[in-house]
């Protein structure tokens, strides 16, 4: 996340940051933003990858690209049909009421049994999502829990 946090490209930063719980997004701004106002950097490495800011100025974007102005992650409810799961890979297609738009997620690893999805395809339903977009970025979506369906 701190690499696309560096970089200029918006669809790095999102996809990074959009399976990422809130609480552990809030505690990188608040290192960051610690990190900036002590003109402070720093260098991480896990295992065989190393992280590191190179100047006072590349932390000071990242605490600016990290902002909850750039990124926005927002809660919503979507009526619609899933068109399909697959479960291994965790990701859904969802068709929005109202209009042609098909959107792809992905699913918490929180919920189990993922594939009773595909026992109600093409079926009316409200889901919970988390929508995540940077800047004017294309949103990724994270269906939070299963939907109730009435049959």
């Amino acid at each position: 996340m701190l690499q696309g946090s560096i970089d200029i490209n918006d669809e790095l930063l999102a996809d990074t940051a959009f399976e990422l719980d809130q609480r552990a997004l809030d505690k990188v701004r608040t290192f960051i933003s610690t990190l900036a106002e002590n003109e402070a950097t720093c260098a991480l490495q896990y295992r065989n990858h190393v992280f590191r800011f190179t100047d006072v100025d590349q932390v000071r974007r990242s605490l600016e690209r990290l902002s909850k102005d750039n990124l926005h992650e927002d809660e919503q409810l979507l009526k619609g049909e899933f068109q399909g799961v697959l479960p291994k890979r965790r990701t859904f297609e969802f068709k929005i009421t109202g209009s042609d738009q098909i959107i792809i997620g992905k699913i918490t690893p929180a919920i189990e049994g993922v594939d009773l999805i595909n026992k109600h395809l093409h079926h009316q339903v409200e889901i919970r999502t988390m929508v995540t977009q940077v800047g004017d970025g294309r949103p990724r979506y994270l269906l939070l829990d299963l939907p109730h369906w009435n049959d």
